[in-house]
């Protein structure tokens, strides 16, 4: 009978931290939904920005094309408009010489 006694005077202590709990439990349940509302909101805007530096990434690879064609287009034309103009550097890179085979400059 004394067990009994103690157990009832425990319970309004249990009971307030049951309340507590729930509490607590409503308040992370809240700032859970909070989250995943951010984490969607983050995740389309992620969405739109890949979107965004997909297509700048293939404007950008266009325009590369284009100015690589129009660079090719112009040296063709310019080597086709003057090819006798076009003066050629001779080599004058010439062959090492081995002091050993006796043919050194003197």
């Amino acid at each position: 009978m004394i067990g009994c006694c103690r157990d009832l005077q425990r319970l309004p202590e249990v009971q307030q931290l049951v309340r507590s709990l729930a509490v607590e439990n409503e308040s992370l349940h809240e700032e859970m939904r909070e989250l995943q509302r951010a984490c969607s909101a983050l995740s389309k805007e992620n969405d739109k920005l890949e979107t965004r530096i997909e297509q700048s990434n293939s404007r950008n690879e266009a325009a590369l094309k284009e100015q690589k064609g129009k660079q090719q287009q112009q040296l063709d034309q310019q080597q086709q408009q003057s090819p006798h103009d076009s003066f050629a550097l001779p080599d004058l890179n010439l062959p090492a010489q081995d002091g050993a085979d006796g043919s050194a400059p003197c």
